[in-house]
This record gives structure tokens, sequence and C-alpha cells, in this order.
């Protein structure tokens, strides 16, 4: 079912499976899910806010260019919706981390901080250093330089304490400073 580009206001289900809907570029407003699958659902361009997500299930879905807002949602989302694409897991997981830290959870705000540190890292890396096709083609000349200045600073700063996700790393070097 294709339901893009639709406003999904107090939408209520409960115990229901949805499979294969477009929810693309859907804004879901005072929206409540629970005990609800979505199998190979498309939520590209979503924004979701003032939803109730919690105890859902995702299969195959994707994510991509998705936006949350003050949406309970469980933090196991971290684990198993992130688009494959570095760059896009990393622009979606900033979104959780703000969205987990205006519902009061943060241990999900820190798992979140966590993966958006690497994430950054990465993509940081094959901006700079890849020989994927992808990034050679949108990284050229003068930006993959500055992606491989900003990918130095970023590895100097997790070497030094961990990017701050690191207790280890910063205990050592107050020791050595």
């Amino acid at each position: 079912e294709d339901l893009s580009r639709k406003e999904l206001t107090r939408v209520f289900a409960v115990d229901q499976v949805f499979t294969g809907v477009s929810f693309k570029q859907c804004v879901f407003t005072w929206c409540y899910f629970r005990s609800c699958k979505f199998i190979r659902c498309d939520f590209t361009g979503a924004s979701i806010k003032d939803s109730n997500f919690k105890g859902v299930q995702f299969e195959e879905c994707s994510f991509k260019y998705t936006t949350w807002e003050k949406t309970l949602l469980d933090e196991r989302f971290l684990d198993t919706c992130l688009p494959s694409e570095e760059n896009l897991a990393r622009d979606l997981v900033r979104s959780l981390r703000v969205n987990f830290g205006q519902i009061g959870n943060y241990e999900a705000v820190n798992k979140a901080a966590s993966i958006e540190v690497k994430l950054t890292g990465q993509h940081l890396y094959n901006a700079a250093y890849s020989r994927q096709s992808y990034y050679r083609a949108k990284y050229k000349g003068l930006d993959r330089v500055t992606h491989a200045l900003q990918h130095l600073q970023w590895k100097s700063l997790d070497l030094l304490w961990g990017n701050g996700e690191s207790i280890f790393r910063v205990i050592v070097s107050g020791l050595v400073v």
C-alpha cells in the first residue's frame, strides 16, 4: 500500500502487521502503535513527532532521511534499523539521540552518541581515502584533502580521549597531562 506524503495524525493501531507499506515523506503526529510489526516498510524522509512506537518491531524497513521528535521508541532500534550508508546512519542516529534526550532516555542518548562518533569517523575516513566509486565521484580534490584533515583531527581526539565516549582514555589522558 502507498501512503506516501500523507499526514497521519492521531493514528491508533494495536497488534497490527504492516507489510510493504510506503510511508515515504509521511508526517506522523500524535500516533500510537502498540505491539505492531512493520515488515519491509519504507519510511524514507518521514517525520515522526509526538508519537509512541514503544514495543514496535521493524524488519527490513528503510529509515533514510527520517527525523524523530519527542517519540517513544525502544533503543534496540539503534541496533537493527540503521541504513547501511554511514553518513545516512549518522544523521539518523543524531536525530534519535536528540529524540531520546527529549523523552528522558539518557542510556539511549549515550548509546546513540557512541554510535554517532563511530559513524562520523567511518564517514570521514571513507570521504578522504575510500576507492569506492561513490566517494570518488562525490569527494574530489580539495574536498578529499579537507575530509582527510577532518579525519586526522577526529582520530587525534579519538586517541587522546575517545571523543568523550571512553572514560578509560579520559583517565589515561588526565594522568599523562
